[in-house]
């Protein structure tokens, strides 16, 4: 629903959860995607719940909020001993006195952090921003957390977009990539910027060693 029909394209879907879903080149085929496109390839998928966060700092700074403060705070993803995925948040830390927009910023901040962690060898030549949440603002913290070109598409439900596409794909017999190509429409482009994505990088270091802590004491 985003136009990823290339290998190293990931498509970033930002509502109540936050959905990594990366194109591999794979020796094994992958029945569904390989079925779409004809072509020996895989998806490696990371999500990670964010919908119950953002809901506790719409109650939490509803009365009581304040701007001033510009320091950040971390919330690490919950770790659970035999899932496949992490999917929840579990330790909100978010300091009384954050505006809910810098709250907002920071579980989305954080919960981006989480897929980087988790990617791992992953290439990623571009990524394609749709749901809920996706912004301009948002779109930039991604590119510069990923060190990566981001685009934001025009139609955020990319989901419903996807399943469409797939439809008019079964119907015409017409190539699913032509048909992405022409239906997800990207309305802006971002580029990393170095000042920021070094910024981010120290954010991730942070994160790294906080989680693996947190992770151990879980897990044990």
């Amino acid at each position: 629903g985003v136009g990823c029909v290339n290998i190293g394209c990931a498509s970033l879907n930002l509502g109540y959860t936050a959905t990594l879903l990366n194109i591999l080149a794979s020796r094994e085929r992958d029945e569904i995607i390989s079925h779409l496109f004809g072509r020996k390839l895989s998806l490696k998928i990371d999500s990670v719940i964010i919908g119950h966060a953002v809901s506790f700092a719409k109650k939490a700074f509803h009365k009581h909020s304040s701007s001033r403060l510009s320091s950040f705070s971390l919330i690490i993803p919950m770790v659970r001993k035999g899932m496949l995925y992490r999917t929840s948040i579990s330790a909100i830390n978010i300091p009384y006195g954050f505006s809910y927009e810098k709250a907002l910023e920071t579980i989305v901040t954080t919960a981006l952090l989480h897929l980087n962690f988790n990617l791992k060898d992953a290439v990623l030549k571009e990524i394609r921003l749709s749901g809920g949440l996706a912004s301009s603002r948002i779109a930039k913290t991604v590119s510069n957390i990923f060190n990566t070109k981001t685009r934001v598409v025009e139609n955020t439900e990319s989901s419903a977009l996807g399943a469409s596409i797939i439809g008019i794909s079964y119907l015409s017999r017409e190539k699913i990539s032509n048909i992405a190509y022409r239906a997800a429409k990207v309305r802006e482009t971002y580029t990393p910027e170095n000042r920021e994505v070094e910024k981010y990088r120290k954010y991730m270091d942070a994160f790294r060693k906080i989680y693996e802590t947190i992770s151990q004491i879980l897990l044990n």
